[in-house]
């Protein structure tokens, strides 16, 4: 029998009901676990999340984890599962309950993506951070996908229990040798209209496009945006001075999206504050080159050179780089997600770590 394995996030973007960068995370690593021969099952269990910092929906929240804690140790006290799985525990969302079941049935417990900030003890998410550093040190492990977190992990001592855990594509398609850009040259976004982030991330790229613009030359070039949310009118303010070379075409389902890519010369996404981009590996796993901001260990996984943060000329410049190498950009980065993203690379990994924990 498979060992089985509860998969739970506290993060309700990961179990949207549109598509979110969280919601596909979460797939990939259910069928990396099946891949690596577990028996993975979601915890029914309510999200624990606080956008502003209200510290009464926190008590709440944290109270109403403590009772579900309860429940869920009772009605697994004859058959637990092997181990609990948490994908994403940070100071907006913690894993509440995680932590309480494995202490009480005596399972190991990991955290996928874990992120601690010290500073927010200090702040309105004082109390969900302070819950986020204690399931952190309950852990028995650790998977990091990126170098943005690694250093705030390893400050708090958790250097041992830490395991790389690259981001993963779903599966891999099968895509067409690269070929010259066409003429107008077709550019793609695929993110949602979110205030904050997303938002500023849209009004960095429409600023980027304006000095692409600017910038003359003879390539013509379109733009095609997937994408909504309530941030919509504000994110698409910006790009009316371009004109028709912007379509917006509102959201499209995953599978949608795949069969627009292999059409698309770039992916563009600046990526502001974003840790893990799957947009990033999918739209390579399909050989489109990614233009994206430099941020810490955004390296590890985008194979071309990243813009200055906040650089619209700079934007422009990479934009223009990247088309002259195109084909032998699209090839590498379609290599480096067979190497180092495929499914099978993380249900290796998975294997490997997991299986010590409950042998």
């Amino acid at each position: 029998m498979l060992p089985r394995i509860a998969v739970y996030s506290p993060t309700p973007a990961a179990y949207a009901d549109h598509p979110t960068g969280e919601r596909s995370i979460l797939a990939v690593t259910r069928a990396a676990l099946s891949l690596a021969r577990f028996q993975p099952f979601d915890v029914a269990a309510p999200r624990a999340f606080d956008k502003t910092g209200d510290a009464d929906l926190q008590s709440r929240l944290i109270r109403e984890a403590q009772a579900v804690a309860q429940r869920l140790t009772s009605s697994w006290a004859g058959q637990p599962p092997a181990l609990w799985y948490t994908y994403h525990s940070y100071y907006k969302a913690p894993d509440l309950v995680g932590p309480a079941v494995s202490r009480a049935l005596g399972i190991p417990y990991v955290i996928q993506q874990p992120s601690i900030s010290r500073r927010r003890l200090n702040g309105p998410h004082r109390a969900f951070a302070q819950a986020n550093l204690e399931a952190c040190a309950a852990a028995d492990l650790l998977f990091w996908p990126t170098e943005r977190d690694l250093d705030g992990l390893c400050a708090e001592g958790h250097g041992d229990k830490l395991c790389y855990l690259p981001p993963s594509v779903g599966a891999l398609p099968h895509a067409a040798p690269a070929q010259a850009a066409k003429s107008p040259i077709h550019l793609l976004t695929v993110a949602r209209m979110q205030p904050g982030a997303k938002q500023e991330s849209y009004h960095r790229l429409a600023a980027g496009l304006a000095a692409l613009a600017d910038d003359g030359g003879d390539q013509a070039w379109t733009l095609t945006v997937i994408g909504d949310g309530p941030a919509a009118a504000d994110v698409r303010a910006p790009f009316h001075a371009l004109g028709d070379r912007v379509r917006f075409i509102g959201s499209m389902s995953q599978a949608e999206v795949a069969e627009i890519y292999p059409s698309a010369d770039l992916l563009l996404w600046p990526g502001f504050e974003e840790g893990v981009g799957m947009v990033y590996l999918e739209a390579q796993a399909h050989g489109v080159p990614v233009i994206a901001e430099e941020l810490a260990g955004r390296a590890a996984f985008i194979a071309n050179r990243l813009a200055a943060p906040n650089d619209p000329a700079d934007y422009a410049r990479l934009i223009r780089e990247t088309l002259d190498r195109r084909q032998a950009l699209s090839a590498a980065a379609r290599g480096r997600i067979q190497a180092f993203h495929a499914p099978q690379a993380a249900a290796d990994i998975l294997r490997r770590a997991l299986m010590p924990l409950i042998a």
